[in-house]
């Protein structure tokens, strides 16, 4: 049973037949397929934030403690989750939660992102994204949007590869996710607390049906410099999800030890036509084996 959402959030219900907890109305609508439900790092000499091939090659961080294309994110305690009578059932209870320090990726993982692992692996069919007019794969011209149609285990082998700069990554946890899109000071959306306008790819003010390429958003940034964490496509957590958190589990918690069989991910899409469902706290889930459009991921390393 999914629990009647608050006044504050949108109402979702289940999709016979495709098990996708959605929201209604334009979301649902818009959807097709539906979806459940510090400081800065060291100096900035960002380049070229995307090539033609869609693989980001910035070279922040380059000479700093994270790889290339990632950034620092310093440990600290926030406020994860909702308080009382805001956001959906989920996402309570509110606690303070303490983080060590990581590096996270600067952007979504990009088609061409991944078009270099699949082609350094092998190019293994059971690797490869889906194929679909609104699946990102295939397409020439997507190079550097978002990889999206991906399962969360291709979301993790891709992390896991010992072939990126700097060595093996993983998902992050839901912690690690809210910590880096809130800060400390438990902003509402990624950049603050103003409702999105035209700071996030998404379709409240323009109806769309597929993503934008990573960081052309760029008002939608946090503060340090993360794109895309509101918006474009929802990412992939490495957390199981569970109907509320731990209140006990206060420092690098990793999600529930019960298998729920649903993995959580977090930050809306492009499809999403409500402001609601770009908040920082707001969680969505679905089975390992789930592949949509309005969903894929980044990667983080550490803590350190």
């Amino acid at each position: 049973m999914i629990a009647a959402p608050s006044p504050e959030g949108p109402r979702r219900r289940w999709i016979p037949g495709i098990g996708v907890l959605c929201a209604s109305g334009a979301l649902a609508a818009a959807l097709g397929v539906c979806v459940l439900h510090g400081r800065r790092a060291p100096a900035a000499r960002v380049q070229a934030e995307s090539t033609d091939d869609g693989v980001v090659r910035s070279t922040e961080g380059v000479d700093g403690p994270c790889p290339a294309g990632m950034l620092l994110v310093e440990g600290g305690t926030f406020p994860m989750g909702s308080p009382e009578g805001e956001g959906e059932a989920d996402e309570h209870p509110l606690r303070r939660v303490t983080v060590s320090s990581f590096c996270i990726d600067r952007h979504e993982v990009t088609v061409g992102d991944y078009g270099v692992y699949w082609e350094r692996t092998g190019r293994r069919a059971d690797a490869e994204p889906d194929h679909a007019p609104l699946c990102n794969w295939g397409h020439g011209d997507r190079a550097a949007h978002p990889i999206n149609c991906v399962d969360w285990n291709l979301a993790r082998r891709y992390c896991e590869w010992s072939g990126h700069p700097g060595g093996a990554r993983r998902l992050p946890t839901e912690a690690q996710w809210e910590f880096a899109a809130r800060g400390r000071e438990g902003r509402i959306y990624p950049w603050g607390n103003l409702l999105p306008g035209a700071r996030a790819c998404w379709s409240g003010l323009l109806p769309r049906t597929t993503t934008c390429a990573v960081g052309t958003h760029a008002a939608g940034a946090t503060p340090t410099g993360i794109h895309d964490l509101a918006g474009n496509v929802w990412e992939w957590t490495a957390d199981r999800w569970s109907p509320s958190y731990d209140p006990a589990a206060l420092r690098d918690p990793e999600g529930s030890t019960v298998d729920s069989g649903q993995r959580v991910f977090r930050g809306g899409a492009a499809v999403v036509s409500v402001a609601s469902a770009l908040r920082t706290a707001s969680r969505g889930r679905n089975a390992e084996a789930m592949r949509s459009r309005a969903v894929g991921f980044r990667c983080v390393q550490g803590p350190r």
